[in-house]
């Protein structure tokens, strides 16, 4: 059984910066610049009022998404993925520490009932890849994939 977790945390410009740089390999160039980072920070702390209040610093943050996804690493998802009857894409970073290789993978084959599935893993990516240097790829595989521009060919009518 997963551990049970507090509603609440706080979350500081170091905790976020840890997280931009863990998944990175050490002989690897940073997929955020500190410049971008810390003009990203001040726009974070402005999105909970007593942010600046706490000592240290940081933002509330709720961990209902953190007890989900330990939950399902323990087999216990909040919906049942062989039921979803639509288009699914599994977009991820090559780096990404929350989304494996294995764990894509058994999340894929799990989507048995979708039409249509996609497992997309783009270079020099970690889990927050929407706010680094490859979140352009990152958009245009979404956008490719909403549009459903590559469907055709997924199901054999090019």
């Amino acid at each position: 059984m997963p551990a049970s977790f507090p509603a609440w945390r706080i979350v500081t410009l170091q905790d976020q910066w840890s997280r931009f740089v863990e998944d990175v390999p050490a002989h690897e160039p940073p997929v955020l610049s500190r410049v971008h980072f810390d003009e990203w920070g001040e726009r974070y702390l402005d999105s909970d009022s007593d942010s600046r209040a706490r000592e240290p610093t940081g933002v509330k943050t709720p961990l209902g998404p953190l007890s989900e996804i330990v939950k399902a690493w323990h087999g216990q998802l909040a919906y049942d993925p062989a039921r979803v009857a639509a288009p699914v894409a599994i977009i991820r970073g090559e780096w990404d520490s929350l989304m494996r290789d294995d764990d894509a993978r058994w999340l894929f084959d799990a989507f048995a009932g979708s039409p249509i599935k996609r497992d997309i893993k783009i270079g020099r990516g970690t889990h927050l890849m929407h706010l680094e240097a490859m979140r352009l790829a990152l958009w245009q595989e979404s956008l490719v994939f909403l549009r459903g521009e590559d469907a055709a060919s997924a199901i054999g009518e090019v």
